[in-house]
């Protein structure tokens, strides 16, 4: 019973308890199932979006997104975000713009 709780019961709150949240700002997470912690970061400090999806990953629809900074602690990776590579383009186009995004929408005439 104690390792059910260990192998499926914490893994589980842990994820329930975790938030992301991107603003036109910042990107905010918050985590902790007893003791909350929370990190926020600028979006102008922020050099580089990739994921990585695991094929556990893809059979689920989440991945991980990496962000790089300048910072020393080098990269914030965020875990089991869900539509990853659409999360990925989308701030891609907020912090560098629609080149190096999704292709723009094409005019309509």
């Amino acid at each position: 019973m104690v390792l059910a709780i260990w192998l499926v019961v914490l893994p589980f709150l842990r994820w329930r308890t975790t938030t992301y949240t991107i603003t036109n700002r910042r990107l905010i997470t918050r985590s902790g199932i007893l003791n909350k912690v929370g990190k926020e970061l600028p979006l102008n400090r922020i050099n580089e979006v990739a994921y990585e999806r695991s094929l556990m990953d893809r059979m689920l629809g989440c991945g991980s997104l990496i962000v790089q900074t300048a910072a020393e602690d080098g990269a914030i990776v965020l875990h089991d975000v869900p539509d990853v590579e659409h999360l990925s383009r989308e701030m891609s186009q907020l912090l560098f713009g629609p080149e190096h995004g999704s292709n723009p929408p094409a005019p309509r005439s």
